[in-house]
Formats: structure tokens, sequence, C-alpha cells
């Protein structure tokens, strides 16, 4: 993880993440597109969070070491407001979105502690990029389900 360069299965994974958003984004009813395109990627950032305050970090030295010497219970607290207010404000979609982004994130962190001593910065992105997409592809069918 160290390594800064990309090889093809890294082009391939960041081409296939950016088709399945932009797709997910073409298919949300255009009631809630606005919306969800503030909230989405604010719940990816706030999954970051969620999964440096719930798991341990994975070295002694690193770029994600000062995030997770600062992702204390109270951080999360305040960094959960502005999001649950969104998802509040959505409505039901919203509600199960910021569900489903929190639900993804320890998922995807418990999975990655399988793999990994604990977390990293690379761990972060991954987190945030899953949980975040995720919220995406779940939106659309989630509206037309409770509209």
């Amino acid at each position: 993880m160290r390594d800064p360069h990309v090889g093809a299965f890294g082009v391939v994974g960041l081409v296939c993440v950016v088709a399945l958003k932009v797709a997910a984004v073409d298919a949300l009813p255009a009631s809630i597109r606005p919306q969800l395109l503030v909230l989405a990627p604010g719940l990816g950032r706030w999954s970051i969070v969620l999964a440096a305050t719930a798991f341990p970090y994975g070295r002694p030295h690193g770029l994600g070491g000062p995030l997770k010497a600062s992702a204390t219970p109270r951080a999360l607290l305040v960094a959960s407001v502005v999001p649950f207010v969104g998802c509040l404000a959505l409505g039901p979609v919203g509600t199960v979105c910021g569900a489903l982004a929190a639900a993804t994130a320890l998922a995807t962190g418990r999975w990655l502690m399988r793999l990994l001593p604990g977390l990293t910065g690379d761990c972060y992105g991954a987190v945030c990029e899953v949980a975040e997409t995720v919220v995406w592809l779940c939106a659309a069918p989630l509206a037309r389900a409770i509209a």
C-alpha cells in the first residue's frame, strides 16, 4: 500500500466505480437527485470517521495516523450532526441511506481487519468509496419503492 503507482487492476477498479456512480446518479429520480448529490459523498466521508473511531490503526506511523489520533467518540458525534440532518431532510430514503452507509463502513472495516492488523489511510479511502457507492446504488431503488 505504500507504493504510489497504480496498476492495471487499480485503473480497472477506478473505471468500474466511476461507471457505477454515473449510472446510479442517472437512475435517480429528479426529485431527490440534488439532495443525494450532496448527501452520498458526505456519507462516504463520514464513514471514514466512523471506521477510524471503530477500528485500530495498522501502523505506528502513516498518513492516516493523525486522523486515527483525532477519531474519538466525541469527534464522531460532532461529525455525525450534518449527515444526520441531511438524512432526515431527505426523508425515509435518506434515513435508509444513512443506515446503509454506517453498516457498509462497519462491514468493510471488519472485513479489512481480517486481512490486516489494523486500518490504514488506504483502508479509510476504500471504506469511503465503498460506502458512497452503496448509497448511490441503493438510492434509486429505495426512492422508487418508497414513493
